[in-house]
């Protein structure tokens, strides 16, 4: 027995077993199992959204023959392989297996380990810290989950670096379906999981924030899916565990901003023996989503270049939209000084109000009237004033019809600033526009900012030159290669709007972000217009989740015939207007959210796969998706529910009579699904 034993051993024991005397030690997860870009295309600037790449190397260590099943050695205890300095070896009493249940039918348990709940101690050990780049910080006790004590890693980047972690290895590897642990982490830091196997393979894992965690202050789970790595290397090199887990490391990167500092609190750390995921009509209550959720249609909107196809906007309308985005471009509404004509985009609006539709008009780019050419932007005394008369007579023209605006498009590109970008240029713009169209049209909506993906350092510049001082809301194109990426960088982006602007609570838009079937290959092929209607379904489905007021899908046509054109092909209909499986996506999702209203989160496992709540007056319908390239996760469904795919087509589910439920999977690739429960 080793020091490290004498010392712990007799107080770790005591305290599981009160544990389990209490009832608690199953319940510690408490894991609820219930129930871009202008009109002219995605900038290719790199997006703001964390891919892990090169890891942290953890050194390696001896093989050992892991225990049979599931008996993971717990808590970890450090080999010297992963220590700074030379830690003795120890092993600890294995402790009892715990299970997690589901509340009603059907009825799932999910063995788990505690590997380290960090009571009972003084010291941060077994865990040690780790830093990459020159980062600073350190590693110790700290809040927990709970009101106990946790695992305090503490990050300094202000002089460089780029990730710091938290590291444990196990004196023998241990096995199971799943790793979790509660964390509370501040906006603008992201997590990542990284694990070595027996043969040796590093194995990187990105958690994202759960979409439903917007609250800075509150401790939210994450539950990793072992073989749904998102990068590996050495070893095996093929994504999937081999044998047991040596090691691994929780990391804090600080990959959306730099300069950041703070901390990330850890807390019960546990291993899974599996990763099924039970559906309960009726058991505990989902996380509620805020009543401004609301329904979806009044907040989705589609991005055209053309207001002549009528047979394209009615294919927009039927499929649910709301809103239409186009520029209102100065250089076609004054062709001599000082005269301006609305009248094709009058004629527009007719069409529009005529199918209960409504306008969000791009007020953009130059006019060789003035300045430069049709593509210079105002910075003359002259220009900003001249643009600042077409704004009134715009303002002035529109305000029967309840038009919204936003002021420009992607300034922070170049294609669309030339010949740089300049935030002292696009607030003085960005003031004079507004203070046109409030002086005319109190009542107008405006938003600031038509990001080109979440640029925070010119965000930054913007608010704090007093752009958004008067306007309504600021607008971004996220232009995420996953979806699911929006929630840390949304998380960020308020946090910052509502630390510069505290007294406003401007709401953040998404008026311009979409997906090319063009990015899966040959994109008129069968193959890669279903990739892009899981992606197109994904974006709605996070920007209602996120809670956004306006989302803009861009585009509602393909620009050109060439299927490896990636501008080309971001359309739901084809360029001939032909029906792409993807405006199909968007049909069936609001088929399900017609006469229903978002209203709760429900906690899954693992984290990847989400789940939402939409309530009716006579039914529910709970969305189901994965997020995780390569994923596919067991659900048990209740009994009499009805499950469809992402294009409406039924799926037969088998009946679990152990769970006393019907199985579900439901893979990423095959997009959402959903579960139809009646009368609930």
């Amino acid at each position: 027995m080793t020091d490290w034993m004498r010392t712990h051993g007799a107080l770790w024991r005591a305290f599981v077993i009160s544990l389990i005397a209490l009832g608690l030690l199953g319940g510690c997860m408490a894991i609820r199992n219930l129930i871009g870009r202008s009109t002219g295309g995605p900038a290719p600037t790199p997006a703001a959204t964390f891919t892990v790449g090169a890891p942290t190397p953890l050194p390696s260590a001896p093989s050992t023959t892991p225990a049979a099943g599931f008996t993971p050695t717990v808590p970890g205890v450090p080999g010297s392989a992963l220590a700074t300095a030379p830690v003795p070896s120890a092993t600890l009493d294995p402790a009892p297996t715990a299970a997690l249940t589901s509340r009603a039918a059907p009825t799932v348990t999910v063995p788990q380990t505690m590997v380290d709940n960090f009571e009972g101690r003084s010291q941060a050990d077994p865990w040690i810290f780790s830093t990459a780049g020159g980062a600073a910080g350190s590693l110790s006790l700290g809040e927990g989950h709970n009101g106990g004590t946790g695992l305090r890693l503490a990050y300094d980047f202000m002089q460089g670096g780029d990730r710091v972690s938290a590291q444990l290895a196990f004196p023998s590897p241990i096995t199971g379906a799943g790793l979790a642990f509660w964390v509370k982490s501040p906006p603008g830091i992201l997590l990542a999981l990284q694990a070595v196997d027996e043969s040796g393979q590093s194995l990187s894992y990105v958690l994202r924030r759960p979409l439903r965690a917007v609250d800075p202050n509150a401790w939210y789970q994450q539950v990793v899916e072992m073989d749904a790595s998102a990068s590996h290397s050495g070893g095996a090199n093929d994504g999937q565990v081999h044998g047991g887990i040596q090691r691994v490391a929780i990391q804090a990167t600080n990959a959306l901003s730099t300069g950041l500092k703070g901390e990330v609190l850890l807390d019960d750390v546990a291993l899974l023996g599996s990763l099924v995921f039970a559906l309960d009509s009726q058991g505990a209550t989902p996380v509620p989503a805020t009543a401004d959720y609301g329904d979806l249609s009044s907040r989705l909107g589609i991005d055209i270049h053309s207001l002549n196809d009528i047979r394209a906007l009615d294919a927009a309308r039927s499929a649910g939209f709301t809103w239409v985005r186009t520029d209102l471009f100065w250089k076609d509404v004054e062709r001599r000084r000082g005269v301006y004509d609305f009248s094709r985009f009058e004629a527009f609006m007719k069409v529009l109000t005529a199918r209960g539709m409504k306008a969000l008009f791009i007020l953009d780019y130059g006019n060789h009237l003035y300045q430069g050419t049709d593509q210079t932007p105002p910075t003359t005394p002259e220009a900003i004033q001249a643009f600042g008369q077409y704004v009134t007579a715009a303002a002035q023209k529109f305000a029967p019809y309840g038009v919204r605006y936003e002021i420009w498009n992607e300034p922070n590109w170049d294609s669309f600033w030339p010949p740089s970008p300049w935030p002292d240029q696009y607030t003085v713009v960005a003031k004079e526009a507004i203070a046109r169209i409030k002086a005319v049209d109190p009542n107008a909506v405006v938003a600031a900012g038509a990001l080109s993906k979440f640029d925070y350092g010119y965000l930054q510049s913007i608010i704090a030159r007093g752009a958004a001082n008067d306007a309504h809301a600021i607008s971004v194109h996220p232009y995420v290669n996953t979806p699911e990426d929006v929630s840390d960088n949304l998380f960020y982006m308020r946090s910052l709007v509502d630390s510069m602007l505290p007294q406003a609570r401007l709401p953040i838009w998404n008026t311009e972000w979409g997906y090319s079937s063009a990015d899966y290959g040959d994109g008129h092929s069968s193959q890669a217009r279903l990739q892009q209607a899981v992606m197109v379904t994904r974006e709605l489905l996070v920007s209602w989740a996120e809670g956004l007021p306006i989302t803009v899908y861009y585009d509602l046509l393909d620009d050109g015939t060439d299927p490896r054109n990636k501008e080309e092909n971001f359309g739901l209909l084809d360029d001939k207007g032909a029906e792409k499986p993807a405006i199909q996506a968007v049909r069936t999702l609001v088929a399900n959210a017609q006469g229903r209203k978002l209203t709760g989160f429900i906690d899954t496992i693992p984290t990847s796969l989400h789940a939402l709540m939409l309530t009716g007056a006579n039914d529910s319908v709970v969305v189901l998706w994965s997020d995780t390239a390569g994923a596919k996760v067991h659900v048990v469904v209740p009994p009499g529910a009805t499950v469809t795919d992402m294009l409406g087509a039924p799926l037969t589910l088998a009946p679990d009579e152990e769970a006393g439920g019907q199985d579900l999977t439901v893979r990423e690739s095959s997009g959402p699904v959903y579960v139809h429960i009646p009368g609930h």
